[in-house]
């Protein structure tokens, strides 16, 4: 990834202290790994139900995290308000696993 990546401060300060050290680390590596750990903290935020070494690429938001669409809006809008995003209505549609996310989010850095 090559192009810088701008945060909304205001956005960090509602993480976690774990999310905020793993956003730092993705921030230095903008590695896979520590994209995969940020969203996994994230959405360990949401559901109690799964823990973060549980999520994977093909973990499904709807029927692998059983999270229901207001859940899922507001961890996108967290990830937008976050890097500075706009994530369409149709890019949205298409969001549908953590792998499916994570891609995204690295296209906007590319």
């Amino acid at each position: 990834m090559t192009n810088r990546i701008e945060l909304n401060e205001a956005a960090i300060q509602d993480l976690s202290k774990e999310a905020q050290v793993v956003l730092k680390a993705f921030i230095e590596t903008k590695s896979d790994k520590d994209l995969s750990a940020l969203i996994a903290i994230v959405l360990t935020e949401f559901t109690t139900d799964i823990t973060p070494q549980n999520i994977t690429n093909d973990t499904n938001f709807i029927t692998g995290l059983d999270l229901d669409s207001l859940a899922i809006t507001e961890f996108i809008f967290l990830f937008e308000d976050l890097f500075n995003l706009k994530i369409s209505n149709e890019n949205l549609l298409q969001l549908q696993t953590v792998g499916d996310f994570k891609q995204f989010i690295f296209e906007q850095f590319n």
